[in-house]
């Protein structure tokens, strides 16, 4: 197998009786373990659960705190529903954050839809159709992070600080490949879900390589892309103990196996979708099974 890069994702959710708080300082000590594994990214997932013990809804307020605990891995979001946020205050914050944080931050955005009750909390129009209006919120933000000369219009406009510093890295992220077109016009880099409710599973390689050789001769470099999945990998994990994994919106397609298993899944993802980087989120609830977990895929491929 060619060389992987491996990320993590984490949506908050533990089950069971964990506070959300402890959810919180584990995460601080997980993402410094991941950095010193050598993991690509660590990204943090926007939801709105009916859990008392979800420990985060949008993961914003979290992204300067890992950040700050950590050295290398980068930092981000997958991924922020723009459509119930304001596009300008997400831009200011995250052209902050990584400046602050060197140029480690990744803002992943999602066309996602979220309940009336969310919407009629977040926006001051609850009729709104968000993901219509998700074309729109993400020409906004993009403009905002890199149209400066324009937004600071000889003086007479404002500067969204620091002036001319780099934006973060932009993630465009699906399901499917329904998004890929729209990824490919804005220049963002794309990642792909496996485990989604409804996600395509069909590796599309083909479509893969056109995007990548389409990308490459508009902008003259190569997108970055990677596939999300879900699972629990653990050396002698007994499946079916429903207490030692989140029930995580009943997450499709998950992978659970040994961390040969693991490895074996990946290499055939890798030669099926073409693609290199890989973004895991793990289903266990104990923070030491995580940690142990994240060690033993590090061993494995390394």
């Amino acid at each position: 197998m060619k060389n992987v890069r491996l990320g993590l994702l984490d949506f908050g959710l533990r089950g069971g009786t964990t506070n959300s708080l402890k959810i919180l300082s584990d995460l601080v000590e997980y993402a410094q373990y991941a950095d010193q594994l050598g993991f690509e990214r660590i990204w943090l997932a926007e939801h709105y659960y009916g859990h008392k013990t979800h420990a985060w809804t949008t993961p914003e307020p979290l992204i300067g705190v890992l950040a700050s605990a950590t050295k290398n891995i980068r930092i981000g979001t997958a991924g922020i529903l723009l459509s119930i946020h304001q596009p300008f205050h997400i831009a200011a914050r995250f052209k902050l954050l990584n400046s602050l944080f060197n140029n480690r931050i990744d803002l992943g955005v999602v066309n996602g839809r979220v309940s009336d009750k969310v919407k009629s909390y977040a926006l001051e129009d609850s009729s709104k159709d968000i993901k219509a209006g998700f074309d729109k919120s993400l020409d906004e933000l993009l403009f905002f992070l890199r149209n400066e000369d324009e937004l600071f219009n000889g003086g007479d406009g404002i500067v969204l600080p620091p002036y001319k510093a780099a934006v973060p890295e932009l993630w465009g992220m699906s399901g499917s490949l329904n998004g890929l077109d729209r990824t490919l016009r804005k220049e963002m880099n794309f990642s792909r879900s496996l485990f989604h409710k409804g996600a395509d599973l069909e590796p599309h390689k083909d479509l893969m390589q056109a995007f990548k050789e389409r990308y490459q001769t508009s902008f003259g470099y190569a997108p970055k892309i990677n596939l999300a999945i879900s699972g629990v990998c653990l050396e002698g994990y007994k499946a079916g103990r429903n207490d030692q994994v989140s029930e995580k919106e009943n997450a499709e397609n998950c992978h659970v196996g040994c961390p040969d298993r693991f490895y074996d899944m990946i290499a055939n993802y890798q030669e099926t979708f073409g693609v290199d980087e890989f973004i895991f989120t793990d289903l266990l609830t104990s923070h030491s099974d995580r940690m142990k977990s994240m060690e033993q895929i590090e061993k494995r491929f390394n």
